[in-house]
């Protein structure tokens, strides 16, 4: 068997077979290994931001006087230290949602229908206020009663 080997031609294909081989090890070994994760720092993880904010005046206006306004946010608040400023005045409740991630503001007797609201929330770390609008139902149903320009 030892005379195969002093062939040059075979010498050299077994040393590429042998090189293969190890390439594929290496290779193997180098998959395996767990990828690098780019670690976000927690000061940016844990900011707070606001996802939702009802009602949204440029999407659905209020039909009810009786509705909470509403924030919802990407992580528990707490309703400690909690200021609410509406102008015009109104006297309001403040509630959260079981998982403390949204902020309902409702009023008290009821909210004006034709009366623009500005609504400011603080005692948080970011900027939370609102303007919307009360709309009486009858000027809701008169979008619903239109009817589509056939082309």
């Amino acid at each position: 068997m030892l005379n195969i080997f002093k062939n040059r031609k075979v010498q050299i294909i077994f040393s590429l077979f042998l090189i293969s081989i190890f390439s594929l090890v290496y290779l193997a070994l180098q998959t395996k290994k767990t990828p690098v994760s780019v670690s976000i720092p927690p000061e940016i993880q844990t900011q707070l931001k606001i996802f939702n904010t009802y009602p949204n005046q440029a999407k659905q206006p209020m039909v009810s006087t009786k509705i909470a306004v509403s924030f919802t946010f990407n992580l528990p608040i707490s309703i400690q230290n909690l200021v609410a400023t509406i102008s015009p005045q109104t006297e309001v409740n403040l509630t959260l949602s079981k998982d403390q991630k949204i902020l309902y503001i409702q009023p008290i007797s009821s909210w004006k229908y034709d009366t623009q609201y500005h609504l400011i929330v603080q005692g948080l770390p970011i900027k939370v206020e609102s303007t919307f609008t009360p709309i009486h139902p009858s000027q809701i149903q008169e979008v619903f009663d239109e009817r589509p320009v056939k082309p």
